[in-house]
């Protein structure tokens, strides 16, 4: 079972590691209990801070509820440390307490992964996600020129989501300026106030997209 010492430790000794290349961290199902707060992400942070050679990562924090934005950006801080960094995973599904609030300090540090190749960040029934977040998420997007692949889940089936066309929108706007995109996938099921304009404007999108080899797309409401 984690607990917040054993990930205090952990943190600690990520940053001697400075050759790393590679981390996977899976905690979902770890510890029953669902203790466990924002610490995960503030000692992940400070783990990653000096991880100059990591070029994949992928972390699993999902059902969490006590973790709130201000381990998102926690974590977020070291994140923008990675300069070689190609591969990035993320998912906070059902981490129902992080906001736009969270998801902006996300972007804001994404901007700076000049190396990423390839994004999946997963947070579905987040409901208190809006447009917003969304529209942020897609201006730092827009300037990750290598990227080759993007995958989004934002699936939230209960009444109370907030994502409407306009994230979407946001999102197809920035995928037009990946001119290197390989694979889309995006996912927002449950997300009943988007409409078919969001499709429409997706496939205007995609359409000058030449490198694009695959597109899976679920909006179904």
């Amino acid at each position: 079972m984690w607990t917040d010492e054993s990930l205090k430790t952990l943190g600690e000794s990520l940053q001697r590691l400075r050759f790393l290349e590679s981390l996977s961290l899976h905690v979902d199902w770890c510890n029953r209990s669902r203790r466990m707060n924002n610490k995960i992400l503030r000692n992940l942070g400070e783990g990653l801070k000096r991880l100059s050679s990591l070029k994949s990562l992928l972390i699993n924090v999902q059902e969490y509820w006590r973790i709130t934005d201000d381990g998102l950006e926690a974590l977020s801080l070291g994140l923008q440390r990675l300069s070689s960094l190609q591969s990035l995973s993320l998912t906070f599904s059902s981490c129902y307490k992080i906001t736009d609030k969270g998801l902006k300090a996300l972007s804001k540090s994404l901007k700076r992964l000049g190396s990423l190749e390839a994004i999946s960040l997963n947070f579905s029934f987040c409901k208190r996600i809006t447009e917003k977040g969304l529209k942020a998420l897609g201006q730092s997007l827009q300037r990750l020129g290598n990227l080759r692949s993007v995958s989004l889940l934002f699936r939230n089936f209960e009444r109370e989501n907030k994502i409407i066309d306009h994230g979407v929108e946001a999102l197809a706007m920035s995928f037009q300026k990946l001119s290197s995109l390989q694979s889309i996938s995006l996912n927002f099921s449950g997300c009943e106030k988007i409409t078919d304009q969001s499709l429409t404007v997706l496939g205007q999108a995609f359409q000058g997209l030449c490198c694009l080899k695959s597109i899976s797309l679920n909006l179904n409401g």
